[in-house]
C-alpha cells in the first residue's frame, strides 16, 4: 500500500502535502462547527510538531541518509568506510550498491 514511501522524494512530497491539507481541513472542521478555532490549531500544531518530529527520527538515521544518496540519479554507488560503522550501515540497507570500501577495491 504504500511502496510509494520508498522513494525518498516520494517521502518529503508526502510531508508537503500534509502540511498544505491540514490549513484546509481545519477550515472545514471549524466552519462546520466541530471544533474551535482555537482547539484546532493546537490540535493541528500538535500534530505536525509529533509527524514532522516522527518523520525526522526515521529520515536522519544514517542508512536513510545512504539510501537517499544511492537514490539519486548518476549515483553509481555509496562507498562506506570499512569502520564498523560503515559496516553497520551497509548491512542495514538493502541497496546492493551501498558497501563498505572493501567490496568497492581500488576506490
Amino acid at each position: 500500500m504504500f511502496a510509494f514511501l520508498k522513494n525518498p522524494h516520494n517521502q518529503d512530497l508526502l510531508m508537503k502535502t500534509i502540511r498544505q491539507v491540514l490549513p484546509g481541513l481545519g477550515g472545514l472542521i471549524v466552519g462546520l462547527g466541530y471544533a474551535s478555532e482555537a482547539k484546532w490549531v493546537m490540535a493541528s500544531g500538535v500534530l505536525l510538531n509529533g509527524l514532522n518530529f516522527l518523520w525526522m527520527v526515521i529520515n536522519n538515521t544514517a542508512a536513510a541518509q545512504a539510501a537517499k544518496v544511492d537514490s539519486i540519479p548518476g549515483v553509481k554507488a555509496v562507498v562506506l568506510d570499512n569502520s564498523a560503522a560503515g559496516k553497520a550501515i551497509a548491512a542495514t540497507t538493502t541497496s546492493p550498491t551501498v558497501n563498505p570500501v572493501e567490496k568497492n577495491p581500488g576506490v
